[in-house]
């Protein structure tokens, strides 16, 4: 399976968001809306961290979807 958009709920996550062209999302057998896209920094082990670039915001969603 490959992912074409990683995708979060938490408005709160994103860094240096900028509001978008309206984006059309279906997931399985619902439609959501998105018009905000920036970057979330994840922790990880051991101190380390990454920057998952370009991630949707879409309120409707009940998790993220990587």
């Amino acid at each position: 399976m490959t992912v074409t958009s990683h995708m979060t709920h938490r408005d709160d996550w994103l860094k240096d968001s900028e509001i978008t062209e309206t984006t059309e999302i279906t997931i399985v057998d619902n439609s959501c809306k998105s018009n905000k896209i920036g970057h979330v920094e994840v922790n990880l082990l051991h101190g380390k961290s990454c920057t998952i670039s370009n991630r949707m915001y879409v309120p409707q969603l009940f998790t993220n979807l990587s």
